[in-house]
């Protein structure tokens, strides 16, 4: 309520929260102060939630390949550089090679190659890192054959391929600090599956309870519904921010809702995940 305060006596603020689900239900309320005072003849000001460490995969596909190279190189804790086309940054002296935003992208055997090539050639090392979100046959293969004439031809050199996902991508903030595990990680959006049907009148069942969390481990977490959604950004309708089950305090993924006069209606809801994924 302290930024809802701010956010009302007009002043700059910054404000931080662990949980994920916490932070969309002070953006709703912030939000929701905004349009007490303006109204909804204007969107409400824009101001960023930005999630540490978490990482939402469909944002970072919508990156350039330059710029998703800089920020891998820069996560995997290395440094960018651009010297050479085929080597996009250095980790403890170790050049770092990044596949493509895109998660339906795959390294290739002439990644590989080219990169082997560059490593060995330009830098006179012999060992190199390739990261990306998947990895083809063809360039395991290479890979393998590569460090199995480790030291036995001077031309090869030891590649290491690492899935953006796999805890060896965290393994440098994990040896820190073992609490740190869970602050670098790449997560899908749930997925929601809305259902809905008309029970009298102008009240309406919405059913969200097929909608499945993407990431390991995940449960959807938390819902927020917007009946009355307008363009720019979610408000949840009061009393339907943060519902859970009186019994199991599990949240709850069926609601009814009454509408308040006959007409067109759009409407909206927020779903997040126990991992930090949000839809």
């Amino acid at each position: 309520m302290r930024l809802v305060t701010a956010q009302r006596l007009n002043r700059r603020w910054i404000a931080c929260d662990q949980s994920r689900i916490a932070v969309a239900v002070t953006a709703d309320r912030i939000s929701k102060a905004v349009r007490e005072k303006v109204g909804n003849l204007f969107p409400v000001p824009d101001f960023t939630v930005e999630h540490w460490g978490i990482y939402e995969a469909p944002k970072l596909e919508q990156y350039t390949s330059a710029q998703f190279h800089e920020f891998v190189v820069k996560a995997f804790g290395g440094r960018p550089e651009h010297v050479s086309k085929a080597i996009h940054g250095v980790r403890y002296g170790v050049p770092l090679y990044v596949g493509e935003p895109s998660r339906q992208s795959r390294i290739t055997k002439n990644d590989v190659a080219i990169f082997a090539k560059a490593v060995y050639e330009e830098r006179r090392a012999n060992h190199g890192v390739i990261l990306g979100w998947n990895f083809g046959q063809d360039a395991r293969q290479a890979a393998e054959i590569l460090a199995a004439r480790e030291n036995k031809r001077i031309d090869f050199v030891r590649l290491s391929l690492i899935r953006l996902e796999d805890d060896e991508f965290r393994e440098h903030v994990v040896n820190k600090n073992q609490d740190y595990a869970p602050l670098l990680c790449f997560i899908q959006p749930p997925e929601v599956r809305v259902k809905y049907r008309r029970l009298t009148g102008r009240v309406y069942e919405f059913d969200v309870s097929e909608s499945v969390s993407l990431n390991k481990d995940g449960v959807i977490a938390n819902v927020q519904w917007d009946f009355n959604h307008r363009s720019g950004r979610f408000t949840s309708t009061q009393g339907y921010s943060f519902l859970r089950d009186k019994k199991t305090g599990q949240p709850m993924l069926v609601v009814e809702y009454a509408f308040p006069a006959e007409g067109e209606y759009t409407v909206a809801c927020s779903v997040q995940d126990d991992q930090g994924g949000e839809t």
